[in-house]
């Protein structure tokens, strides 16, 4: 694919899976094999199955998230993209209780292509800034994630 098809394919995972939550479509974006590192999600993420838990986790966190992409690079194989998510934080996340508050988060990622699909993707987010946001501080440590 071309740089701009590469850009466009990307422009439309965020829209579809992020901003709509429309985990069906994964099986067209990700490769069967896709492989996901996050230190936020460090485990038990790879595949379309548990890329899904990931996407699921976040839309249940803050149903009414929207993600702005800021830049949109290419390079051969790879797309890296710096974004913004807005959101409100209504749902549990990560073991963290709702707040209501809105939240932006800040974040890098790299999308390796084979072909039309994602086969790989790297995510750094401001994690930091998101737990400021929410209230916590080192006086008041952020609880142990829970499973999702």
């Amino acid at each position: 694919m071309n740089p701009e098809e590469l850009k466009a394919l990307v422009r439309l995972f965020y829209e579809d899976i992020w901003n709509k939550g429309n985990v069906a479509a994964l099986d067209v974006f990700l490769e069967p094999d896709f492989v996901f590192h996050n230190p936020v999600f460090p485990v038990g993420n790879n595949g379309i199955e548990g890329y899904r838990r990931i996407v699921n986790t976040m839309h249940l966190g803050f149903p009414d998230q929207h993600w702005v992409l800021e830049d949109v690079l290419v390079d051969n194989d790879k797309v890296v993209t710096r974004w913004k998510m807005y959101g409100t934080h209504t749902g549990p996340y990560l073991g963290i209780a709702p707040t209501g508050k809105e939240v932006t988060i800040s974040g890098m990622s790299i999308e390796r292509f084979v072909g039309s699909k994602i086969a790989e993707q790297w995510v750094i987010s401001d994690a930091l800034g998101f737990l400021l946001q929410e209230g916590f501080t080192p006086s008041r440590p952020v609880p142990e994630p829970a499973g999702f």
